[in-house]
C-alpha cells in the first residue's frame, strides 16, 4: 500500500490500511501534477483569471508553459515510484487523477498527450496487471479503468450488538 503524501492521499490510504491491515507507505513523487501559477485556484477561477491560457488548457495544452508539470514529466516520477514497489500479488497505489492516468498510460505505452480512456472520476482507479515472467520486463494490462461504487465500498467495522439480522434466520 503506497500513497502520495498529500493528506486527503493519506486519509483515504489508512481507510485502506485499516481493511487490510497494511500500512501506507507515503511517497512524494505520487503527489498531484504541479499546475504552477495555478495551484490553489478553482477551474472557475483560472478561467476567469487566464481565459487564453484556460482555453488552451482545455483544447489539450500542457501546463508546463504556466510553469506546472508536463504529463511526461508526472509519469516518469509516478513510474520511478512504481518501478520501485516490491513483486508481490496485489499493490495498491493512492494517488491523483492526472498521476494516476499519467502512470496508466506510462505502462501501457499510451503517449501522455492521448487519454483515450478518459479521465478518472473522483474516487475512481484504474486496475492493471501483468504476468512477470523471470528475466523479462512485465507487460501490462489495462482490466478496468473507473472503477469506483457510489457509496461505501469497502465493508465497515460494525460494533459490538450492532451486528445485522442472520438472513437465513
Amino acid at each position: 500500500l503506497v500513497t502520495s503524501d498529500s493528506q486527503r492521499a493519506l486519509e483515504t490510504a489508512e481507510i485502506v490500511g485499516a481493511v487490510t491491515g497494511l500500512p501506507a507507505r507515503p511517497d512524494l513523487r505520487l503527489r498531484e501534477r504541479g499546475l504552477g501559477h495555478w495551484e490553489g485556484l478553482t477551474r472557475e477561477e483560472v478561467a476567469q483569471l487566464y481565459p487564453d491560457e484556460y482555453a488552451d488548457w482545455l483544447a489539450g495544452g500542457d501546463v508546463s508553459r504556466r510553469g506546472g508539470e508536463t504529463r511526461d514529466a508526472v509519469a516518469a516520477r509516478a513510474l520511478a515510484a512504481f518501478g520501485e514497489l516490491p513483486i508481490v500479488t496485489t499493490t495498491v497505489v493512492v494517488t491523483h487523477s492526472a498521476t494516476a492516468m499519467a502512470l496508466t498510460n506510462a505502462l501501457l505505452g499510451i503517449e501522455q498527450r492521448v487519454h483515450p480512456l478518459g479521465l478518472l472520476a473522483a474516487g475512481d482507479g484504474a486496475e492493471v496487471y501483468t504476468d512477470r515472467f523471470e528475466g523479462r520486463a512485465p507487460s501490462w494490462r489495462l482490466r478496468g479503468h473507473n472503477l469506483g461504487v457510489p457509496g461505501t465500498v469497502l465493508p465497515l467495522p460494525v460494533p459490538p450488538g450492532d451486528e445485522a439480522p442472520d438472513a437465513d434466520a
